[in-house]
């Protein structure tokens, strides 16, 4: 019998999975079967999947399902979705600034919240940018199942 929360993360992967267009959901499943199969293959390619316009608007939709807060440099995801012109404006740039290899993740924004006990616990929080490029939901598929 399998435990709840194994089964909320396999609903959650295959959600995940079902909300991305079709070709990124099929690199993904190439990805990880490559990476199942061939155990000490190496991708050396990957960098080129990530600066792609699909992958860049599946992790924006992401980002943007989040919810998050700004980071340090307070631009809010509110601010980036406002238009869509600005949504293109911000992915042709966040494209740009990678394929030319000029794009720099800025620092965390560190704050604290309140556990049951008292206690703090620090929470770190990224800028819309870095998260939308964190591996940008494209090499997920190296080191969990795909759905």
């Amino acid at each position: 019998m399998k435990n709840p929360r194994t089964e909320q993360v396999e609903e959650e992967i295959s959600f995940r999975e079902a909300l991305l267009p079709p070709t990124l959901r099929e690199l993904r499943q190439k990805l990880g079967q490559k990476a199942k199969q061939q155990k000490r293959f190496r991708f050396y390619s990957l960098y080129a999947h990530i600066c792609r316009r699909d992958t860049l608007e599946a992790a924006w939709r992401a980002v943007q399902r989040n919810d998050g807060a700004p980071g340090v440099d307070r631009v809010s995801i509110e601010q980036i979705a406002a238009s869509p012109e600005s949504e293109a404006v911000f992915l042709a740039e966040l494209q740009r600034s990678l394929q030319e290899h000029t794009y720099r993740t800025q620092p965390v924004r560190r704050v604290y919240i309140k556990k049951q006990n008292g206690k703090l616990r620090p929470l770190g929080i990224p800028t819309v940018s870095s998260y939308c490029t964190s591996c940008s939901r494209v090499l997920d598929s190296l080191w969990s199942d795909p759905v």
